[in-house]
């Protein structure tokens, strides 16, 4: 049985994005140009450029119409806190410059909140209680690849200095650094693949991508109290998260969790 012409339209235009013929960050044929040659008609040009953009290969790009995606995967080590070198690139940069990519991460400035429920319950408190929320744009060609949050009680966020422009850039390092991370202190990591629903829709930078990873982490300090939440929102398709903890340590859980997609 023959497939529908949009199909096969999609499928020739996803080989080209696939072997190079049509570049990361260039713009595909307007569908009247397209149309005009004749590849088919509005509508099916049209229905082929969905079925790329569902299939994660090209994006809508304001004032440049649908453009192909880079599709190189970083692979990002998941660490408690990101200390940056000399240069001032943080382990974002670095790893998607590995990749061939390059990247930048964006950190919104800290922001004093209402804790959601899903938060208050990551850190044990009451829903509405004040904490101080940090976010992460991790951007690789001008796309939002990554977006991490991460949330703090109010009293150990003052204490810690996390108000500070320093922890917008390394709110765990801070944490680190006011002695809150031990070497006592426990990591929860939890990770799945999801749809990004209706109902979260308007506060995602991936709602008009292809499925995406959640990872929830959760720090404790010694004496069991939550440090720290984290949550990393990463399109499943371009990022990599690995996470590890040394074999050899007496208190060190038997199996190495890690996260890929």
């Amino acid at each position: 049985m023959t497939p529908p012409k949009w199909k096969m339209l999609a499928d020739r235009i996803a080989k080209e994005i696939q072997d190079g013929t049509r570049a990361p960050g260039t713009a595909l044929p307007h569908i009247a140009e397209l149309a005009k040659e004749g590849q088919g008609s509005k509508a099916t040009i049209n229905r082929a450029y969905q079925d790329l953009e569902a299939r994660g290969y090209v994006t809508a790009a304001r004032g440049r119409g649908t453009v192909v995606r880079e599709l190189t995967p970083a692979r990002v080590p998941l660490y408690r806190h990101d200390p940056r070198r000399p240069d001032g690139r943080a382990r974002w940069e670095r790893a998607v410059e590995e990749a061939g990519l390059v990247g930048e991460v964006l950190a919104e400035a800290p922001e004093m909140v209402e804790a959601p429920p899903h938060v208050a319950e990551a850190l044990g408190l009451d829903a509405g209680a004040p904490v101080l929320r940090v976010r992460h744009h991790a951007m690789v060609g001008g796309d939002v690849v990554q977006r991490d949050e991460t949330w703090c009680p109010r009293d150990l966020a003052e204490g810690a200095g996390l108000t500070s422009q320093a922890g917008a850039a390394d709110p765990l390092g801070l944490l680190a650094a006011a002695g809150l991370l031990s070497g006592a202190a426990r990591d929860h990591v939890a990770a799945e693949v999801r749809i990004v629903t209706t109902e979260d829709a308007d506060d995602s930078p991936f709602k008009d991508r292809s499925p995406v990873l959640r990872v929830d982490r959760v720090t404790r300090g010694s004496d069991g109290q939550a440090v720290a939440y984290v949550r990393a929102l990463a399109a499943a398709d371009r990022v990599r998260l690995s996470y590890s903890v040394p074999l050899n340590r007496p208190d060190a859980p038997t199996r190495t969790p890690s996260s890929n997609s």
